[in-house]
């Protein structure tokens, strides 16, 4: 089953039992709070992916939106991977310690190769299970 939330701009495609992707378009401000919600609401799914490729900037409030969304993934041994960062981004959730909740190797600069490794992820968990 797939479920798809339109958010002004933005979208979270979220498959239960594998795959949750939210992709972010334009500037992220304070009409974020529910998202930490609308995550808990999904129920399992195993990789989280976070785009911001299309967002050069994030408001404090919904960088802390964002962060409890890692936070409860981390939490709940998701694996997060996040796709794209401009340079004010990067450094507002660095500076907010979001950044410390996602190993250096799930930050990535294109969709391909974090797709790319959510699959080798997946195909190693099924492998293992």
């Amino acid at each position: 089953m797939t479920i798809i939330c339109g958010m002004a701009d933005h979208l979270l495609l979220l498959r239960p039992n594998t795959l949750s992707l939210a992709n972010f378009r334009g500037d992220l401000s304070e009409g974020l709070n529910e998202l930490p919600r609308r995550f808990a609401a999904i129920g399992d799914y195993r990789v989280l992916i976070i785009g911001l490729l299309d967002v050069p900037r994030v408001a404090g409030s919904a960088a802390l939106a964002l962060g409890e969304v890692i936070q409860r993934a981390a939490d709940e041994r998701k694996h997060v991977i996040i796709v794209g960062m401009t340079f004010p981004v990067a450094r507002l959730l660095g500076h907010l310690g979001i950044l410390d909740r996602v190993r250096e190797s799930e930050l990535f600069d294109s969709r391909s190769e974090a797709v790319r490794s959510a699959v080798s992820f997946l195909a190693r968990g099924e492998a293992t299970a």
